[in-house]
């Protein structure tokens, strides 16, 4: 079916829809329930507009291609484009006013489609960095930090939700990506406006499956591609409701109202668990140089470098008026940490490669006690009450808070092993307790400088890498080891997490790097897998973690494709960030620097507020840009929070956007906790999760089904739940008038739910 370029829309025209077979053609009418398209077959130009409206350019020509084989009716059609050096099978059809397009081709390449038109009267609605942004098309601060930072990376990665939405003033077109894991995000500006697109990578492995994108209109609204996603993962199966999860697994619902902290201050030990420092390093100095002692076999474990302040310590001690100083008292505790667990032997139940043995743990602190107050005896406190991150101690402030639930975090699992009190209180206080753990990627037994989660023997670190297409492995995190093919690392993972959450008793779990959407093709020799499998892989190990070890389980980032997989995600209310800036991160700037992971007791990284510098602040915090596009999607099928390089105390002077965004969307805070800093946060903490966890306790399982802004600078913000709670955030410098005339504060939040209660809460805190 041909038309001249110069024929309105539309086919009214037209005295047959029966299909038609044509050598070549150029132009190609469809149309379906009030919408119209008009597609260049040779070029892939995309034009088209819901009835009622004049037509736009949809997508810019992509192809210089010669049509054959066209087949077409009135809604559907199918053609071969060939170029000087490709050949595309095309299908296009409307199906109940949408536009599907699936494209696959003869060769490896890349294809530059779609890609929106420049255009200045364009706002995209874009889910990016976690919840998404609103950003028009002529902004240059957003023009420079997407084509700068984020142009051309991979759009399951960079993309929480798989779409980006065009919106007019008349109604929205939304772009739907269906295969994200072999698609780029591309950001471009011509005549000084931004256009958005996808390009598509061919490759060797994937030449047999299509390019799916769908494209719809909409209302004029910023939430209406977040809808239509929705819709597509229910349609699909990859939305799975918290409720129905809570059905399932009941300790899902301990997510409702809880905060997520991360508890430091690693290791058995903390300063206050010495309670007689001076007679304690008389022990152990008298008995460091006396063989068969404990002292004696703590001491060349010590590290070299905090041996002369442990002598001086053990000098303070001496004498009618030796003391032993706060510094001392510290050093002293790291040196004890780190030395012991080389000290004292482990006896080996069910070593796994790596070094690892979880299930000796229960044995080992055990062994582990006796042994101190063997050589210490009443110099030190009970040892159910030792620890200073997940401790006892820590686990009773939070509850005398007023803290029902909480989701509680160890960076490493050994810190769960070793306080197996807290674990059990933290339990029967309605606490989940988690660890970190991770199995994106693997380094060498000899490597200097690893980390726990990457140990896992040689064997697998030689066998289950990914390898490209020349047979070179891909580098693991920050270049180190090499990021595995976690169908190679399957087996493995499962025994290590179920040795874990078993030995330690944990109800709770997160996996790292997992939902970020990081996936490679496999081209290692009998192992060839395409990014769509390595996906299902990774999908295979979190469904093994949530439902046959029955744990509630989150992950980084948490895109839209992991959500029938997880319960919650670390990283869609901020995002981490600091890569985006190198004085964040690896030119280490006073004004910006995140910090160092140091102290062990409150490592600055966490700990220590942040300023963030403008551009960061502009496109990460600025209220006036963000959207809550997850929420809408998602709010009822993933419970998300904060990235742990961001918490919610982190970023210097917007703790209270923070607080609003935490109440507006309805997600948790997240902190970092310790027994040095919980006099100093704990009343902050306090004061957040009051006014938060009542309300989060009735809106979890509540889809969020609408947001709209109220005022024209988009400081006045409202979100909508699905029972008729409406929540409004002000988060301008000035008093806001409502729409039914009610001034609401800066800073403050109004809560209106069903039956016409009402509450206001001030929030500011900077």
């Amino acid at each position: 079916m041909t038309a001249s370029p110069a024929m309105a829309l539309g086919l009214a025209a037209l005295s047959t829809c029966l299909a038609v077979t044509v050598a070549q053609a150029e132009i190609l009418d469809l149309r379906s329930d009030g919408v119209s398209f008009r597609i260049d077959t040779d070029s892939l130009a995309l034009s088209g507009a819901p009835d009622g409206s004049a037509p736009r350019i949809l997508s810019q020509p992509e192809l210089d291609a010669r049509t054959a084989d066209l087949v077409s009716s009135l809604t559907d059609a199918s053609w071969t484009a060939t170029t000087v050096d490709a050949t595309y099978h095309i299908h296009a059809a409307t199906v109940d006013g949408v536009l599907k397009v699936s494209v696959t081709a003869m060769q490896a390449g890349r294809l530059h489609w779609p890609v929106s038109a420049p255009r200045a009267d364009v706002q995209y609605a874009l889910p990016i960095l976690g919840e998404g942004r609103r950003v028009p098309a002529d902004h240059g601060e957003w023009q420079h930090f997407l084509t700068e930072v984020l142009d051309g990376l991979p759009a399951a990665e960079h993309l929480t939700q798989s779409f980006f939405t065009e919106q007019n003033d008349a109604y929205s077109t939304t772009w739907l990506l269906q295969t994200p894991w072999d698609a780029d995000i591309s950001y471009t500006v011509q005549d000084d406006r931004l256009s958005v697109g996808f390009r598509h990578e061919f490759t060797p492995l994937n030449l047999e499956e299509a390019y799916h994108v769908s494209v719809q209109f909409g209302p004029a609204n910023w939430i209406d591609g977040a809808l239509i996603n929705r819709a597509h993962l229910q349609a699909t199966g990859a939305f799975k409701s918290l409720k129905t999860k809570i059905s399932d697994r009941p300790d899902v619902g301990k997510l409702a109202g809880a905060p997520h902290i991360y508890l430091w201050e690693k290791g058995p030990l903390k300063p206050q668990d010495v309670t007689a420092w001076r007679r304690f390093m008389r022990v152990f100095g008298n008995r460091r140089d006396n063989p068969g002692t404990l002292s004696y076999a703590i001491w060349p474990n010590m590290p070299e470098d905090m041996r002369t302040d442990v002598n001086a310590g053990v000098e303070q001690a001496q004498g009618e008026d030796g003391f032993v100083s706060k510094y001392s008292r510290t050093v002293m505790t790291r040196a004890l940490n780190t030395a012991l667990p080389k000290t004292i032997a482990r006896r080996p139940v069910k070593p796994l490669p790596g070094g690892h043995d979880p299930e000796a743990g229960p044995g080992y602190v055990v062994d582990f006690r006796d042994a101190l107050i063997s050589e210490f005896g009443d110099n030190l406190a009970p040892p159910e009450t030792w620890g200073g991150g997940m401790s006892t101690g820590i686990v009773k402030r939070l509850s005398s808070a007023g803290i029902r639930h909480a989701w509680l975090g160890v960076e490493n699992w050994l810190d769960a092993l070793w306080h197996p009190e807290a674990v059990t209180l933290a339990k029967d206080t309605g606490y989940l307790v988690g660890t970190y753990d991770s199995y994106a990627s693997a380094h060498a037994q000899a490597t200097k400088q690893t980390w726990q989660t990457a140990q896992m023997g040689d064997a697998i670190f030689d066998s289950a890498a990914f390898h490209n297409e020349t047979g070179a492995p891909r580098s693991g995190f920050r270049g180190k080891g090499a990021y595995l093919n976690a169908a190679a690392v399957a087996e493995y993972a499962r025994q290590r997490t179920g040795a874990v959450s078993s030995s330690a008793g944990l109800n709770s779990y997160f996996l790292d790097v997992d939902a970020t959407g990081l996936v490679f093709e496999d081209y290692t020799d009998g192992r060839q897998m395409t990014r769509q499998e390595a996906y299902e892989a990774i999908r295979n190990r979190l469904a093994f973690t949530s439902g046959d070890l029955g744990l509630v389980l989150g992950s980084e980032t948490g895109t839209a494709a992991f959500a029938g997989q997880i319960d919650f995600s670390h990283g869609i209310a901020t995002p981490v960030f600091d890569w985006m800036d190198p004085r964040m991160r690896r030119d280490p700037e006073p004004e910006f620097y995140i910090g160092a992971y140091w102290p062990v007791e409150a490592p600055a990284r966490f700990f220590a507020p942040t300023r963030v510098p403008p551009l960061m602040e502009r496109v990460i915090y600025d209220p006036a840009f963000r959207l809550p596009l997850y929420q809408i999607a998602l709010h009822d099928a993933v419970v998300t929070t904060h990235h742990w390089h961001f918490g919610s105390l982190k970023p210097e002077g917007l703790q209270t956007r923070n607080a609003l965004f935490e109440l507006l969307y309805m997600v948790p805070p997240l902190y970092h906790l310790s027994e040095a800093t919980i006099e100093r946060d704990l009343p902050a903490i306090t004061r957040q999760v009051t006014a938060f966890a009542p309300l989060h306790e009735r809106l979890m399982t509540q889809a969020m089904v609408g947001f709209r802004h109220l005022s024209k600078d988009f400081l006045l913000q409202e979100t909508r739940f699905e029972n008729g709670t409406v929540i409004v955030a002000n988060f301008g410098p000035e008093p806001a008038a409502l729409p039914d005339g009610l001034a609401l504060d800066p800073s403050s939040v109004l809560i209106r739910t069903p039956g016409n209660f009402q509450k206001i809460i001030d929030l500011s805190m900077d």
